[in-house]
C-alpha cells in the first residue's frame, strides 16, 4: 500500500474487456488485487485483477474489479472504492461494459449514469443492517458528471445520460425482465459498479459511473447474448474513455496544462 499511496487523485476501475486502456500509459507499478488488504482475486473473464500507477498522471488503475455474483457481499464487491480512498484518490471513476435496454442509446455508445435503479434485497447491507433497503439517491457525484460533460462537450465525445439498471447477476436479464426495467425508466443494465458507489459515499469521495453499450438486451436484440463478443465490443470504446480521462486530470493532446 505504501508504494502506492498518495501517488494518484483519481482512480479508474476498468469493466470487462476495458483494461486495454493500460497499454495506452507508461507503467510505474502493478500490483495483483490479491496483495492489497481487502481484495481479493477477480475471477471474471475479462477482468485481470490488478492496480497498475500510470507513471505521468495521477492516475491509478484497477484492471477489473469484483462482483457481487462472485459470491461477496456489496462491502466486499465495492472495497476497490475503499482502496482508492485510502491510497488518496479523490475522485473515482467506474467503466463497466453494459447491456442496452433500448435502441438510444446505441451500441457502442459511452453513457454516464444519472442515477441507478435497484431492487431493495440486491443492496442490503451486512449483519448490522447498517444499509437496509435501497441505496441512496445520490450516489452519483453530481459535481463529477457535470465536469464529465463539460470535457465530452470541449473534446467532441458523443456521450449519452441515462439511468442505469443493476443486479447482481451473473446471468443476463430475460426478456421480459429487460422490459420492466425499461419500464422503470433504465436505459441500460448492469451487474457492476452499484456496490463501489455504496462505498464510495461511504468514504467520501466523488464517484460516477460511464457505461459502455457493448449490447442490446435480447428483449431489444431479439437473441442471445454473447459474453465474449462483450468483451470484444469494449476494445471499441478505449479511445474515447482515455480522452475523458485525460481531460479529469487537465491534460490536453501534445501538451500538459
Amino acid at each position: 500500500m505504501d508504494r502506492l499511496r498518495g501517488r494518484a487523485e483519481l482512480a479508474v476501475v476498468l469493466g470487462t474487456g476495458l483494461s486495454g486502456l493500460e497499454n495506452r500509459y507508461e507503467i510505474e507499478l502493478s500490483v495483483p488485487f490479491e496483495e492489497l488488504p481487502g481484495l481479493g482475486a477477480a475471477t471474471a473473464p475479462g477482468h485481470p485483477g490488478r492496480i497498475v500507477l500510470v507513471r505521468d498522471r495521477p492516475l491509478l488503475l484497477f484492471l477489473g474489479r469484483l462482483h457481487c455474483y462472485e459470491g461477496l457481499s456489496i462491502d466486499e464487491a465495492g472495497h476497490p472504492a475503499r482502496t482508492a480512498a485510502e491510497l488518496g484518490c479523490k475522485r473515482l471513476l467506474l467503466t463497466q461494459a453494459a447491456g442496452g435496454l433500448r435502441r438510444d442509446p446505441p451500441v457502442g455508445a459511452w453513457m454516464l449514469a444519472d442515477d441507478i435503479v435497484s431492487f431493495p434485497s440486491a443492496v442490503r447491507g451486512g449483519d448490522d443492517g447498517s444499509r437496509e433497503g435501497s441505496p441512496p439517491r445520490d450516489l452519483v457525484s453530481a459535481q463529477l458528471r457535470n465536469d464529465m460533460l463539460g470535457i465530452a462537450r470541449d473534446r467532441g465525445i458523443a456521450l449519452r445520460r441515462g439511468t442505469l439498471f443493476w443486479t447482481t447477476g451473473p446471468a443476463y436479464e430475460t426478456a421480459s425482465e429487460a422490459r420492466a426495467a425499461a419500464e422503470l425508466g433504465a436505459a441500460a443494465a448492469s451487474m457492476s459498479a452499484l456496490p463501489e458507489l455504496v462505498i464510495s459515499r461511504e468514504e467520501g469521495i466523488e464517484a460516477a459511473v460511464l457505461s459502455l453499450i457493448t449490447n442490446q438486451a435480447s428483449s431489444v436484440a431479439g437473441g442471445p447474448i454473447d459474453h465474449e463478443s462483450v468483451i470484444r465490443m469494449a476494445a471499441g470504446g478505449i479511445e474515447p474513455l482515455a480522452a475523458l480521462i485525460d481531460g479529469l486530470l487537465g491534460f490536453r493532446p501534445g501538451r500538459k496544462i
